[in-house]
């Protein structure tokens, strides 16, 4: 008899439940709080990859935006009988081309360049003239997410040439 006592006290499926009244069965409020702290950490993980996902953006883009100011800069040259200069800053963290927008450098890339011209201490760059040509020069931009990205700038007839490769 007291086996029967103990069964009356299960569940059909062999588990106690939680009794509410009118016969209803409900959870505890620590399964409430466990249920509520896991959805919290699903959420703050998610949000952590979606914006470590917009920065990778950013750093891969830089690339083509700075190779479309580029070419930017050398038709605004031919089209006017001027030279006009493209600047990188590295105190600011900018590009430009005379009379062009300003682009942002992310921190996490880093800029290298040889054969370019020095305007200040802190920006250099390179001429494109009315001809089509420019002073030449070849860029490295390193962003974090591991890919390599050069821009070479022909002296002769001032073509952008950009290759992707490994660290």
């Amino acid at each position: 008899m007291a086996s029967r006592a103990l069964d009356e006290s299960m569940t059909p499926a062999g588990k106690r439940g939680h009794d509410l009244p009118g016969g209803q069965h409900g959870f505890t409020l620590l399964e409430l709080l466990v249920v509520v702290a896991l959805l919290a950490m699903a959420v703050g993980l998610v949000a952590v990859a979606v914006s470590s996902g917009i920065h990778g953006v950013r750093e891969r883009n830089v690339q083509m935006h700075m190779c479309n100011a580029l070419q930017r800069a050398r038709v605004k040259a031919m089209n006017t009988p001027s030279n006009i200069r493209f600047v990188i800053d590295g105190r600011e963290r900018v590009f430009f081309y005379e009379g062009g927008d300003v682009n942002r450098i992310p921190e996490a890339v880093q800029i290298e360049g040889e054969r370019l011209q020095t305007y200040s201490p802190s920006s250099t760059g390179l001429t494109f003239y009315p001809d089509g040509s420019s002073s030449g020069g070849f860029l490295t931009l390193s962003p974090r997410t591991g890919a390599l990205y050069e821009v070479e700038i022909d002296r002769v007839f001032g073509l952008v040439a950009l290759t992707t490769g490994k660290p």
